[in-house]
């Protein structure tokens, strides 16, 4: 039985450079409904909860139970916040944060019978080809991102988990928001 993803929230862990506003504006457009995760208060007009820690999981959880209170269940999880990641970043919170994260949707998004996949999609700031090139210099942050979103591929196979790979010096003004949703 497929279920209408229109239906249901799309919760977009938000970013700093506006990536994740651009693509709930552009979601929203498309009658999705959307509900941005952010660190602190935000200051757009969309549904927004917010975590003061991403790397808590009592509280990011607070935050899924509060977003399916206010808005209804979770279709999809798209995380955009490796876009703020620095080239020679050395700080793991970024994946232990969407290790939290993900703790904090499992039992929806992986559950034993579903009547319909879930989507998890995280963003990660390579090559654009998963490190193939070997030409650019990138975080290995954002390895262990790609990594982590092919671990929960294998073990929540309710779900689809993918990660999307982008240039580490493709100029975020060249990234085409429509092209995302």
């Amino acid at each position: 039985m497929a279920v209408d993803v229109y239906k249901r929230q799309v919760l977009i862990a938000a970013d700093v450079a506006g990536y994740a506003k651009a693509l709930a504006t552009a979601l929203t457009s498309l009658k999705q409904k959307v509900v941005l995760l952010t660190a602190g208060k935000s200051t757009t007009s969309d549904p927004t909860v917010n975590v003061s820690d991403f790397s808590k999981l009592d509280e990011v959880s607070a935050a899924v139970q509060k977003v399916k209170a206010e808005h209804g269940a979770i279709a999809a999880f798209i995380d955009l916040r490796a876009f703020d990641i620095q080239e020679n970043a050395k700080d793991v919170a970024l994946l232990s944060q969407l290790f939290a994260i993900a703790k904090a949707l499992e039992v929806e998004f992986n559950p034993k019978h579903a009547e319909s996949k879930k989507h998890f999609i995280a963003a990660a700031r390579l090559d654009g080809q998963f490190g193939l090139t070997k030409a650019i210099q990138f975080s290995p942050l954002q390895g262990g991102l790609v990594g982590l979103m092919k671990s929960l591929a294998k073990e929540w196979t309710q779900s689809s988990c993918h990660a999307i790979d982008f240039s580490a010096h493709l100029a975020l003004s060249l990234i085409h928001i429509s092209a995302l949703s």
